[in-house]
Formats: C-alpha cells, structure tokens, sequence
C-alpha cells in the first residue's frame, strides 16, 4: 500500500517537508500494520493542521508537526513539535505531544532519505493504550 498526501501552505519564509513512513497503528484493541510503510508527505512553514497518518477499523489517527528554529546568532538549530491525535465522533483528540531537537536537512539531500523504510521512532500510552511506529525525516527549501 502506498499513499501521498501533500499539503501546501503559503510561502513566506523558509519552507519545511516532512516525509512520514507509518509502520503500524495501534490503538485499544484495533490496529493495522503495513507490510511496506505508508508514505506521507506534508509541507509548511511553521505548523501543520492535523494530518491523517491512517486509519484502522475503528480510529482515525493523526498527526501534527511545528518547527522552530533558533534565534540563537550563529546557530543552524531546531526544535520540532511534534503532536498525535485520534479521532472519535468526529473530533480529534490529543493523545500525545512533545517537542524534541531534531535534525533538519536540505532539501538537495532528500533523494538520499527516499528509500529508507526503516522504521526507527515510535511512541505508546498505556492509559488509553496506544502505540504509533514510524520514520520521520525533515527538510528544509
């Protein structure tokens, strides 16, 4: 299975790509696992709205990610938002978030990050219990 979803947002200031591979979804007692990652591209400038990263046979996950870049002076820096939603009833709800520095590369460089499906990230909650396995690279135009 494999899906692009692209999301542009206006162009002022620099521009970030996220490229998201999903390796399984779980959440309570429903979930999927992909035999090849689920691609999922986005771009913005500062924050996404909340992105579907898939969907199992009852829920409806979500993601959105911020970027904030140092204002330190001489300092190539960033910290990058990152929060999980799932859908019920038609509303998302925040099941996790957190913000972590992050490696950011050039775009040029995204060719080299293309065919890694190496799942490496993931997070979980036992209260609801959940667990979301993925890859994230970052990009910056």
């Amino acid at each position: 299975i494999f899906f692009l979803f692209i999301i542009s947002l206006s162009t002022f200031g620099q521009k970030y790509l996220i490229d998201l591979r999903i390796g399984e979804l779980k959440y309570e007692n429903d979930s999927i696992i992909f035999n090849k990652p689920l691609l999922i591209s986005a771009t913005t400038n500062n924050i996404t709205p909340i992105i579907t990263i898939g969907t199992t046979k009852n829920y409806e996950f979500g993601m959105r990610v911020e970027f904030l870049k140092s204002q330190f002076p001489n300092t190539n820096g960033y910290v990058v938002g990152m929060a999980y939603y799932i859908k019920k009833k038609d509303k998302w709800e925040e099941i996790n978030s957190f913000f972590q520095p992050e490696d950011i590369y050039p775009f040029a460089d995204r060719k080299k990050y293309n065919n890694n499906d190496n799942i490496v990230a993931g997070i979980s909650g036992e209260e609801p219990k959940y667990e979301i396995r993925l890859r994230y690279d970052f990009f910056v135009k």
